[in-house]
């Protein structure tokens, strides 16, 4: 059961239900972890602007995104991400045998060196909070400093999503 209450609407400020509108409107209704932000609707409306930049204004390759996600979904055991992120990642062309790996705590066999180093940069950070050089330096040369920010933030917004679906029970 959620810990979030229901949202009303029409009882909302002129400000807020810009806000609501906002996210609900795309989304279909205001479920999810927006639900439990939206206790806190400036921020709600910041997370939002920050989902839309990460989804829609990434020069990140779909297919890595969704696999960044998937790592982040399974090492917070966040269902509600996971759930929510396996049919976009196939159809992103994340191949079923690496999203299986990822599920049964196995390592994947990537055949595209950005898959490879997307994941193995994400699940160090995730395990050890930090990474070394020598991983930073063979990321950095494929993928690029840029692209880099980019999977640390896409990494950070999920693992920030698991763990406000955690603390109010989102299912």
């Amino acid at each position: 059961m959620t810990r979030t209450p229901a949202i009303d609407a029409t009882a909302l400020s002129a400000d807020d239900r810009k806000i609501y509108d906002a996210i609900a409107g795309p989304r279909g209704g205001m479920g999810g972890p927006f639900a439990a932000w939206f206790a806190v609707p400036d921020i709600a409306g910041h997370v939002n602007a920050l989902v839309d930049r990460l989804r829609y204004g990434s020069k990140l390759d779909p297919r890595v995104y969704e696999l960044i996600t998937l790592v982040v979904a399974h090492e917070w055991s966040a269902e509600f991400v996971w759930r929510a992120h396996v049919k976009a990642a196939l159809k992103a062309g994340v191949d079923e045998a690496s999203i299986a790996a990822i599920e049964a705590n196995g390592t994947p066999s990537f055949a595209q060196p950005d898959e490879r180093l997307a994941y193995e940069f994400v699940h160090t950070l995730l395990t050890t909070h930090k990474v070394n050089d020598d991983l930073y330096a063979r990321a950095a040369e494929v993928l690029g400093t840029a692209a880099l920010v980019e999977i640390v933030t896409v990494a950070g917004y999920y693992a920030m999503n698991a763990m406000i679906n955690k603390a109010f029970d989102v299912a």
